[in-house]
């Protein structure tokens, strides 16, 4: 680790979060002059100094350590291409090769990829789910009114005018 991965990784989080050099020497009552000469590399942040940087963005002081690693992932290239993962042999035990140390955060990198599109994907189908259930609602409300229960009262904008329409007619 040098004295440059720790300029950049603060930079990256400071980015990350959306601020700009202002908004993070207000938000942890570091001089503006100071933080850019940080994320320049001009000077150096002293330990409490760096954990006041980082812990007002609402970062760990690890997160550091995690954006440097991401750096000298990519890098060595390794983030870049496809992770070689060496399962053990049918029946072997312990007697595996480790996989190499950029290979290991190259593929927790991927895991915590995959988790968060996958996290993404179950929102947006919990999502879908309700709009369906509107949908279906207003389709079983519009055949039977009788089974869903009474009307609510007109102009309470809970459904759709078209919808309230229909069930007077058929009603």
């Amino acid at each position: 680790m040098t004295d440059g991965d720790v300029s950049v990784a603060l930079t990256v989080l400071r980015v990350v979060r959306g601020w700009n050099q202002d908004d993070l020497a207000k938000a942890s009552g570091v001089r503006n002059s100071a933080v850019s000469d940080y994320e320049r590399g001009r000077k150096v942040p002293g330990l409490k100094t760096l954990i006041r940087l980082v812990s007002s963005m609402g970062y760990p002081l690890s997160a550091i350590d995690h954006v440097m690693s991401f750096i000298d992932a990519l890098r060595s290239g390794t983030v870049l291409s496809d992770p070689v993962v060496q399962l053990p042999a049918a029946g072997v035990h312990g007697d595996s090769q480790a996989p190499v140390a950029g290979e290991s955060a190259a593929l927790q990198w991927e895991v915590e990829q995959v988790s968060a599109e996958v996290g993404r994907a179950a929102s947006r189908v919990t999502r879908l789910m309700f709009i369906s259930l509107g949908r279906y609602r207003l389709r079983q409300q519009a055949a039977d009114p009788a089974q869903i229960g009474p009307d609510p009262p007109p102009g309470d904008g809970s459904e759709s005018e078209e919808a309230t329409a229909g069930l007077k007619l058929k009603g």
